[in-house]
């Protein structure tokens, strides 16, 4: 479960301790078929807040270092030499493997065209995708293919693309087109009314959370990939194609910009957070103005990025400045008025406006931390983001686990927390591993990749964007039944129910059933001393310990009741439960 409703999930598991408690050591009560302990959400927002993503970005010195890529400027006119069909869609191809996207006309192992979902691109029916894809040949959303299922069963219902030839031809919608565009080019919504699978009503479209977050390919441009020879182009350079390449192809999120100041004072927000439709021309703008000049302030760009998320003072981003071309004529660039209340003021604006938001970074750097010790030197900074201590060296990873482990959205209802992604461009970094590590451990995401070339950069842009995009958000009220032929007692059935909180009214949801067990507390997890004691634990299907006791939510690799082996829905809400008995 995702860690942004973890104190509503607190408050449920211990009324669910201390309802274990009393199962076993009090007398037997009387209770109803069901007793249900609900958590509350309480701000109207958050049916309607896209997850944030800030990006903070290297303008350092060392990003005018030179890539050999094989990616030139993609031209939509040309039809390019390859294996690939031009009048074809692909999904899952990975163009950041070992064999790279050449693999799949080689016949290297583990790339076969053949076995790739695919559909005919006359069947695309998402205008929001179809213009990403006639300018910069593809387009990351959520997608789903109107058919039957694989095994021939059921009716037509929108279900994930498909391997198979018998499903080219089946059309396929973008949750981005929802009351827009659809089929025909009216405004209709995804449905799965057994008809055309559109509607008109808003109130029957789809639960696009269960469909996951695809990057869609056009054969012509995997075409190019293939034939396009080898071009070298700056660090800088490569990083800004392969993120307005991203922001232009991607919908569904909120995004903002940060970079380093030229003398290495930490760095500001330079474009502020905002819907990724109304905010990609003025990112795109900042991306095109970025020089590479300055060292690297990675821990207390992070620590500037805290603050903006927490809606403090600012502090390095008030005089902060930006290397121009010529070095003379650096300019002061202070933190956006706008990324400011009021407007200029001087505290922080922050983005988080919703007590179910997910909030990212994403820090991609190609060098060490580089005049980089302030926060490290200063305990005052520190505690401005809650971090109690010193650091370990740099404080990046440190910083990172602060965001991820605490509240960092003090004037809205529960706890919002900030897991932290890292790249390292042409690097290999132990700190930033690190740094994705610490966030993964507190808040469950977090991920360091390395990209060596523009195509490994563009895919993992694109991999993090997919995990926002398919990100659990849910909470879930537990209940326990009772005997039906005794009701004065209790059974060790355990039942929760389990939602998942999206942009729509309807939210997706499921049934899962655990058990109340018992077991000896040789790992004093009560913290009483005692190791010879029983206590009740919540047990999955194979009787394992369901809970993660490193974050209180159902941990990966568990297995509830009705769930079919080997399926492990963990602490996925729509997979398992009720729900696959129902959408198999």
């Amino acid at each position: 479960m995702n860690t942004r409703v973890r104190r509503s999930i607190v408050r449920i598991q211990s009324a669910l301790l201390g309802l274990m408690y009393g199962l076993f050591t009090a007398a037997p009560a009387v209770a109803e078929d069901i007793e249900i302990y609900t958590g509350s959400i309480s701000s109207s927002s958050a049916f309607s807040a896209s997850a944030n993503v800030l990006f903070i970005v290297d303008t350092s010195g060392s990003m005018s270092a030179t890539v050999t890529q094989a990616t030139g400027v993609y031209d939509p006119a040309v039809t390019y030499p390859g294996c690939f069909d031009t009048n074809t869609f692909y999904t899952d191809i990975n163009l950041g493997g070992s064999a790279g996207v050449n693999g799949y006309c080689t016949g290297a192992s583990g790339y076969d065209i053949g076995s790739r979902p695919k559909f005919s691109a006359s069947v695309f029916v998402c205008q929001t995708g179809n213009d990403a894809i006639a300018t910069e040949g593809f387009y990351t959303g959520r997608v789903g293919q109107w058919r039957k299922r694989n095994s021939g069963g059921g009716g037509y219902r929108w279900r994930g693309i498909s391997n198979r030839a018998s499903k080219f031809n089946d059309k396929v919608e973008c949750e981005a087109d929802g009351g827009v565009h659809g089929e025909g080019g009216a405004a209709l919504y995804a449905a799965d009314n057994g008809g055309t699978g559109f509607s008109t009503n808003a109130s029957s479209e789809i639960r696009w959370s269960r469909r996951s977050g695809e990057t869609i390919h056009a054969g012509n441009y995997l075409n190019f990939l293939v034939s396009n020879p080898p071009v070298s182009k700056t660090r800088l350079q490569v990083m800004r194609d392969a993120l307005t390449e991203l922001v232009n192809t991607t919908s569904g999120i909120n995004i903002g910009l940060m970079r380093f100041d030229d003398d290495a004072n930490g760095g500001m927000v330079v474009t502020p957070m905002g819907p990724i439709d109304t905010t990609r021309a003025a990112f795109i703008n900042e991306l095109n103005q970025m020089w590479h000049e300055g060292a690297t302030p990675l821990s207390e760009t992070l620590y500037e990025a805290s603050l903006y998320y927490q809606g403090k003072k600012v502090d390095y981003g008030n005089g902060s400045e930006a290397g121009l071309p010529d070095p003379a004529a650096d300019v002061p660039m202070p933190s956006h008025p706008d990324s400011r209340q009021p407007s200029g003021g001087d505290t922080y604006k922050s983005p988080i406006t919703s007590e179910c938001q997910k909030n990212y970074i994403v820090l991609l750097s190609d060098g060490e931390p580089v005049n980089d010790t302030d926060i490290e030197g200063s305990g005052t900074r520190r505690s401005k983001i809650g971090m109690s201590g010193g650091c370990s060296g740099n404080c990046l990873d440190e910083i990172a686990l602060t965001i991820a482990a605490n509240d960092q959205g003090a004037s809205i209802s529960e706890d919002q927390f900030v897991s932290t992604f890292t790249i390292g461009l042409q690097l290999d970094h132990p700190l930033l591993k690190s740094t994705a590590q610490a966030s993964k451990n507190a808040s469950g995401q977090g991920e360091y990749f390395i990209a060596d070339n523009a195509n490994e950069l563009s895919n993992a842009f694109n991999n993090i964007v997919r995990q926002v995009l398919e990100s659990e958000s849910t909470f879930s009220s537990p209940a326990v039944s009772v005997n039906a032929y005794n009701r004065s007692t209790h059974l060790n059935d355990l039942y929760f129910t389990l939602f998942k909180p999206t942009g729509n009214p309807h939210w997706p949801g499921n049934f899962k059933k655990y058990k109340l067990l018992s077991k000896v507390d040789v790992a004093d997890v009560d913290g009483d001393g005692d190791t010879t004691e029983k206590i009740p634990y919540v047990a999955d299907s194979t009787f394992a310990d369901a809970i993660d006791q490193s974050t209180g939510f159902f941990a990966n690799g568990t297995r509830s009741f009705w769930t079919p082996a080997p399926t492990n829905d963990g602490p996925l809400v729509t997979i398992g439960g009720v729900v696959q008995h129902l959408f198999p």
